[in-house]
């Protein structure tokens, strides 16, 4: 987004340097090589001679039918477009990483909360152990017990491998390696504020970045319906050279 946004400020450069005059300098050197007969007669200097020669030129178009004005607005309007389209980058980045924590704070207290279910199934199971030794609990109920144990310490792989998503997703949306090491604080949700009050639905869309955009990008094209026109009409371009 950065990059489409320099390029548009370029080519509104490019549309404004077509306002001024265009200059040529140009620059050749001519080389004569004389017979033998004539350096003779001339008594000149074997090698010849040689000419260089100076020119400059300058032409300007006269803006009759409006074509370059139009051509410079669209441009212009293309930068603030541009700029709405970086906002919308930076604003879906926000929010992606933000979404990404948020899972991470997730799948981390899904994490504790296993590890607790884990230590009281391993509790439980051992109270039943010793119950069905002494001749109180069936053996079914061990098995079972044995069963939910196992079935916890096979849901932690899981949820540990998700958490090792998030966070490669959340490294390469901060413009790191996938792999590097992230200090992560500890998974608290912050408290939000109240929600601010956004006004009416029309007004929450006109404040949005891609809709701003797509009204700017609307407005260049109508320019460049204009510029297009003004091609069908004849050019006027006044030059004038010197050598």
């Amino acid at each position: 987004a950065w990059e489409r946004m320099d390029q548009a400020v370029a080519a509104a450069g490019r549309s404004r340097a077509a306002a001024w005059p265009m200059v040529n300098l140009s620059v050749s050197e001519t080389e004569t090589d004389y017979s033998p007969a004539a350096r003779a007669l001339a008594a000149m200097s074997p090698i010849g001679s040689n000419k260089i020669s100076l020119g400059l030129s300058a032409s300007y178009e006269v803006d009759l039918w409006g074509r370059v004005k139009a051509g410079r607005e669209a441009d212009s309007i293309g930068i603030s477009a541009s700029k709405e389209d970086l906002k919308t980058t930076a604003t879906a980045v926000a929010a992606q990483v933000a979404s990404v924590w948020f899972e991470i704070a997730e799948v981390r207290g899904q994490l504790e909360l296993l590890q607790q279910q884990l230590e009281t199934n391993e509790e439980y199971a051992r109270l039943v152990e010793l119950r069905f030794k002494q001749g109180q609990s069936p053996a079914a109920e061990v098995l079972q017990q044995r069963q939910s144990v196992a079935a916890t310490k096979g849901e932690m792989p899981l949820v540990r491998m998700r958490l090792e998503i998030a966070r490669h997703r959340l490294a390469i949306l901060l413009g790191l390696h996938p792999t590097s090491p992230l200090e992560l604080p500890e998974p608290v949700v912050p408290q939000l504020d109240a929600v601010p009050r956004t006004g009416l639905p029309a007004d929450l869309i006109r404040s949005r970045p891609d809709v701003r955009s797509a009204q700017l990008r609307l407005a260049s094209a109508n320019k460049r319906v204009a510029q297009a026109v003004a091609n069908r009409f004849p050019k006027l371009s006044i030059s004038a050279g010197y050598q």
